[in-house]
């Protein structure tokens, strides 16, 4: 208990230092985070290097050393640029993250069976989906794993809901989910954590990949709309959410083929991505455990 308080007190402390600048100086203050994180204090630096060389298995050691510690970077960008998020007003909020697609998502809304916004942690996925959902003026239900610890935990959720949106806590999700897709909203679920070990298995950087199949198979039971969000960032340092819709073909496939199609759609996607921005996707969790 006493090391979970001395946590979040720290974690409010670095809160409001960061919050005396400017939102945009969060790039600056992530450079040089970043950099003390990746020699200094490398926490998950194997992880990152040895999943790294599994997805770019042409690159050398210098290439692989280089996205790392660009890695560690974005990471922290995205760590203060999310401290900011409160603090936003709401015409800043939308300018900070361009989404060309909206009017897309209003569709697949208005067509009465829910939406699923499939994200990933990539980008700067927390400012993206309360920006996205301020701008809809739709509230997006997201879906969030409790930390361990719980103050930071309390932080993050009110943090994620500051401009409209929902959060469904992990434990409670499927029951949740299920009931905002048949009243006819929108979920929102980072789906690129690891799988359980029995789950079923996708080609991710062409390996066999653990993925969770929960969300997948609440669409398929409703037909209900996927599209995939990435939340990219920019040369300027601000942000696109791009919109790609996975259309399955329901009447041809099994529900276990359209629960497998989405899922590898959905991956192919991602991959696809990460590729062209390396530094942005978060490497520090071991995907290919087993």
């Amino acid at each position: 208990m006493l090391k979970n308080l001395v946590e979040y007190i720290l974690f409010i402390l670095l809160a409001k230092f960061f919050t005396l600048f400017k939102i945009k100086s969060s790039v600056t203050f992530g450079k040089i985070l970043g950099t003390f994180l990746f020699y200094v204090i490398p926490i998950r630096k194997k992880v990152v290097v040895e999943n790294l060389k599994i997805a770019f298995p042409d690159y050398d050691e210098t290439q692989i050393k280089k996205i790392a510690r660009a890695n560690y970077i974005s990471f922290a960008i995205t760590l203060i640029e999310m401290f900011h998020i409160p603090k936003l007003k709401k015409e800043a909020l939308h300018n900070y993250v361009l989404c060309k697609d909206l009017d897309l998502i209003k569709e697949k809304h208005n067509a009465g069976k829910g939406v699923v916004l499939l994200t990933a942690h990539f980008g700067n996925w927390e400012i993206g989906a309360v920006s996205v959902g301020s701008q809809l003026g739709i509230p997006i239900h997201t879906l969030a794993k409790p930390q361990r610890n719980k103050y930071v935990s309390r932080w993050l959720d009110k943090m994620r809901a500051s401009f409209g949106n929902k959060v469904i806590l992990l434990g409670v999700s499927v029951r949740e989910l299920y009931k905002t897709i048949l009243q006819g909203g929108i979920i929102g679920i980072v789906g690129d954590q690891r799988g359980p070990e029995t789950s079923i298995r996708v080609k991710f950087f062409n390996q066999n990949t653990a993925v969770y199949t929960g969300t997948a198979e609440i669409a398929v039971k409703n037909r209900t709309p996927i599209l995939v969000v990435l939340v990219v960032r920019s040369e300027d340092c601000l942000y696109e959410a791009v919109v790609q819709e996975i259309r399955v073909d329901y009447d041809n496939l099994s529900k276990e083929e359209s629960v497998e199609f989405i899922n590898q759609s959905y991956v192919n996607i991602l991959e696809k991505t990460v590729i062209r921005y390396p530094d942005q996707w978060f490497w520090m969790h071991k995907i290919w455990k087993y």
